[in-house]
Formats: C-alpha cells, sequence, structure tokens
C-alpha cells in the first residue's frame, strides 16, 4: 500500500517537474530496481527532456533512448514507435557530426566516433535485433563510412542541419510517449 503511494507521488513529482536544477544527475539512476516500469519510463523521459531543455543532444542520450527502448519491451502493452527510431536514428548522426568540425575526416576524432557509436554501440543494437536499427540508420551508417574516405560526402554531411532533425524527433518522442502515459495516477 506505502510502495503504491511513494511510486504515485514519485510518478506525479516527476512529470510536473518545471525547470529543472541543470544538475548532472540522473533521475532515472536514481530509481531502485523494484520501482514500477511506467515509473522508470517517465523518469527516463523527464531525463531526454532535461537533456533537450539544457541543449544537449549527446551519447548519454543515446543510452537514454536504449534503456526506453528496454522499459517499453517490459510493458505488455507498448510498441516501439516511429518517432522513437527516427530520435535514435538523428541523435546518433549528430553524436557523429560533433566530430566532423575539421576540414577532412581524417583529422580529429571522427574515427573513433564512427567505432564508438556504429561499430559498437549501434552494432550491439543489431545483435540484439533492437527495433531501432532501421533502414534510414543502416542508410546513415554506411554514407558516414562512404564520408570517411570521399572528402565530397564528408563536406555534405558536415555542412547540413542534423541537430535540427534530431531534436525535432526527440521532441516529437516526448510528445506521443507522454500522451500515451496519460495522467499521472494521483490524477486519475
Amino acid at each position: 500500500e506505502m510502495k503504491v503511494m511513494e511510486n504515485w507521488v514519485a510518478e506525479f513529482f516527476l512529470r510536473h517537474q518545471q525547470n529543472p536544477r541543470v544538475s548532472g544527475t540522473s533521475l532515472f539512476s536514481a530509481l531502485k530496481p523494484d520501482d514500477s516500469v511506467k515509473l522508470k519510463i517517465t523518469a527516463v523521459l523527464r531525463d531526454i527532456s532535461n537533456s533537450l531543455i539544457q541543449g544537449k543532444v549527446d551519447e548519454e542520450l543515446l543510452d537514454l533512448l536504449e534503456i526506453l527502448e528496454r522499459l517499453l519491451q517490459e510493458d505488455k502493452d507498448s510498441v516501439i514507435m516511429g518517432s522513437h527510431k527516427s530520435a535514435y536514428c538523428w541523435t546518433a548522426i549528430e553524436c557523429t557530426l560533433r566530430f566532423m568540425l575539421p576540414m577532412t575526416a581524417s583529422e580529429g576524432f571522427f574515427s573513433d566516433a564512427l567505432e564508438r557509436i556504429w561499430k559498437k554501440r549501434i552494432g550491439e543494437s543489431k545483435e540484439r535485433k533492437s527495433d531501432l536499427v532501421t533502414p534510414e540508420l543502416l542508410k546513415w551508417e554506411s554514407d558516414l563510412k562512404m564520408a570517411f574516405e570521399e572528402p565530397e560526402l564528408y563536406q555534405k554531411i558536415r555542412e547540413s542541419n542534423i541537430r535540427y532533425n534530431a531534436i525535432s524527433h526527440l521532441n516529437q518522442l516526448l510528445k506521443e510517449q507522454w500522451a500515451l502515459l496519460g495522467c499521472s495516477s494521483l490524477e486519475s
């Protein structure tokens, strides 16, 4: 009984948290393993939202999108939506693009980013047959690898406004997921 109330109160506060303190702490990581899936989903959505409010589109967001996928799979009624897949794809591209600042692919950390984000992280997503691995994601993967060899493609990708797309898809995902969660248990 008490546990249920605690969950409801936590969920209510997470949803109504305005102007998050710009602290580095993740709400999701503060939860206990036996907290409800709904509460965990709420915390992850709030963490994604806090990142966007702070203007951060980084690899921690990829972690959160992967955690959200796993939580949604635990929740029998949920499906992985198009907005989630697109948000993952464009966030991965944006995380790579941040390392395309030098004029040429061989300078800087572009090859490290390809290795870390695409070969390791997305490689693991492929292995576990994640729904986040889409034809669009795979197409970008091959384009980014080609960009390493082809200066013109490198420049073209480097100059494109990937960040705007990533943020749009992340906002769309948040809107849809909050709507799916409905009212918090305290309000219903």
